[in-house]
């Protein structure tokens, strides 16, 4: 997961979820260096989830929804599940569920 935002507001929405029950017993939540390619702006940090049994992906769409919504200027969120990646710039649970949903189908 990065954002288009800062490496603090990455470390944010890290931490948002570490305090989700839901998530925190479902999967592990890293905050991870990356080096861009070279040539290329890109993230320095990811969050990297590893999820367990039990994960529910409606969990993760309502905690980064949540978190969205508690920012006066939400980052863009970008998940990214082997080629497949999703944006996220919508605060509505239902649509990022979708989103979520579209990037795990068949994983």
């Amino acid at each position: 997961m990065t954002l288009d935002g800062s490496t603090h507001d990455l470390r944010r929405l890290a931490q948002w979820l570490r305090e989700k029950d839901e998530i925190r017993t479902t999967a592990k939540i890293a905050v991870m260096p990356v080096q861009p390619a070279p040539g290329t702006m890109g993230a320095t940090e990811v969050i990297e989830l590893v999820v367990n049994i039990g994960f529910s992906s409606a969990n993760l769409a309502l905690a980064i929804a949540a978190w969205r919504r508690s920012r006066a200027q939400a980052p863009v969120v970008r998940i990214e599940v082997g080629e497949r990646t999703v944006v996220i710039d919508v605060t509505d649970p239902a649509e990022v569920t979708r989103a979520i949903k579209s990037a795990t189908a068949d994983e």
